[in-house]
């Protein structure tokens, strides 16, 4: 085979992999093709894009698994939240309950019971971010000022440092999944004038 030196040989320039060898000649007065650098190109995209299609899977199937684990959780406390309230009984003398469900130290996971006619006064988390669903009753939610009806299937994120409250305005005890983030280590409500 011979190789002429024509305007479509030049020498091969640029990066290459260091565990691949660059497709070039190793005697001097033998270029590689323009043809063959392509060829070269299309190979280490086409490698390229199977890399990226492997770690694009990979990431959805973990966000997927962790997603599902996570839905596992809640779907069991809400299953299971007359159970969870009948193994522990509000006492006579008490107007609002708190059951830590579980925790850890990224998340506190709590069921919130207020009696009828409670209301928890405007308050912040210095610390923590909370996210309130409401599983049964219903309330007003004091929200940037202003009043919110809630019931079941309603779902606040309240970022730390921002004031709000609570009024049970219904008939029955209202029940609330409270999630805070970071886990709840210590107390961290401060009420509000």
């Amino acid at each position: 085979m011979e190789f002429s030196e024509d305007a479509d040989t030049k020498p091969l320039r640029g990066f290459f992999h260091p565990l691949r060898r660059p497709p070039h000649s190793l005697h001097p007065k033998i270029e590689v093709t323009t043809q063959i650098k392509k060829e070269v190109i299309i190979m280490s995209s086409k490698r390229n894009i199977t890399i990226c299609g492997i770690v694009v899977f990979a990431f959805i199937f973990l966000a997927t698994s962790v997603s599902i684990n996570a839905a596992d959780t809640t779907e069991q406390i809400i299953n299971q939240i007359d159970q969870i309230l009948k193994e522990n009984p509000i006492k006579p003398d008490e107007k609002a309950q708190t059951i830590t469900f579980a925790q850890d130290d990224t998340i506190s996971l709590l069921v919130l019971r207020v009696t009828e006619g409670v209301w928890v006064k405007p308050h912040i988390h210095k610390t923590h971010d909370e996210t309130v669903y409401v599983i049964k009753g219903t309330a007003q939610m004091l929200i940037n000022d202003k009043w919110y009806d809630i019931k079941p299937g309603s779902l606040h994120f309240n970022p730390k440092g921002k004031v709000h409250s609570v009024k049970n305005t219904g008939n029955e005890p209202m029940v609330i999944l409270s999630i805070f983030t970071p886990g709840m280590k210590e107390p961290d409500r401060h009420f509000v004038e």
